[in-house]
């Protein structure tokens, strides 16, 4: 069994007034912390897929909530303590805004935010990549 642990985007959103994260970076590890404790206990094989990148001149502000926003910063600041914590914790980290960003990634994202049809097999192609060379995966 494998554990695919693949969060923190809607985390990493932000108000316009204050700037302050939907979820504080403090809670957030915490909450990473926990997860990856639950996960390993099930199984030896636990995995964090990175963040994709948004699309700012969309998202700052979103549209259907104009009080706040998201910006490939905040992204960022999330995917690198999703990083940090596979690094300390010996967990493989899969890096999609790395893989996105080598790509015309705003083409991927159906909102600016949420990838569609082509930015969800852009994820599976190179999750499944990773895997294998990961030998998890034949």
């Amino acid at each position: 069994m494998v554990v695919i642990i693949a969060i923190g985007i809607n985390d990493s959103q932000f108000a316009l007034s204050n700037n302050e994260n939907r979820v504080p970076v403090s809670t957030f590890k915490s909450n990473l912390t926990k997860i990856l404790k639950t996960a390993k206990s099930k199984t030896k094989h636990t995995i964090f897929v990175g963040l994709t990148p948004v699309d700012d001149a969309l998202l700052h502000p979103m549209p259907w909530k104009p009080t706040h926003g998201y910006s490939n910063a905040h992204v960022e600041k999330y995917d690198n303590i999703i990083k940090k914590i596979a690094e300390e914790k010996n967990i493989p980290f899969i890096d999609l805004y790395k893989h996105f960003s080598e790509k015309d990634y705003k083409k991927l994202l159906s909102d600016g935010l949420h990838p569609n049809t082509e930015g969800h097999k852009a994820i599976y192609t190179k999750v499944l990549t990773e895997l294998k060379l990961l030998g998890i995966l034949e």
